[in-house]
């Protein structure tokens, strides 16, 4: 899985709170919508290498979700984009998002993704990497 997936360890700085407001304004700023919110789980007592607590921020671009189902009902199982927030007994904290690259280029119902829609494909590439980076980090 974790070649699959990118990581931004949060700034110690950067409360939970702050890493989920960030990424909900973020969002606007790259056309993408927050559009959901999911606590998964808090364990009290986690040992140091335990997670601890989870929570999911998921975000979407209705525009370029539409296209991409159009091209392919496949890309659905990768909708909406995701952003989990894991933290460790011990403290560590990181958030985790799927690396679109194996979604965008390995192929799709073997006909080519047309270079508009592939440009749409890489704005939102972008911002699945950068939001969650900035949102780590403080920025």
């Amino acid at each position: 899985a974790q070649a699959m997936m990118l990581e931004w360890e949060v700034a110690d700085d950067v409360s939970e709170e702050d890493v989920f407001e960030a990424m909900k304004e973020y969002a606007g700023e790259y056309n993408m919508r927050y559009v959901g919110e999911k606590n998964m789980f808090r364990i009290k007592d986690a040992k140091p290498n335990q997670v601890a607590h989870a929570r999911i921020g998921e975000f979407c671009s209705l525009t370029i979700a539409k296209k991409m189902l159009d091209h392919s009902r496949f890309y659905g199982g990768f909708m909406p984009c995701r952003v989990i927030y894991v933290e460790y007994g011990d403290g560590r904290r990181y958030l985790v998002s799927m690396d679109m690259t194996l979604a965008i280029y390995g192929g799709t119902d073997k006909k080519a993704i047309n270079p508009e829609l592939l440009a749409d494909m890489l704005e939102v590439k972008k911002a699945m990497e950068e939001i969650p980076a900035m949102a780590a980090s403080g920025d």
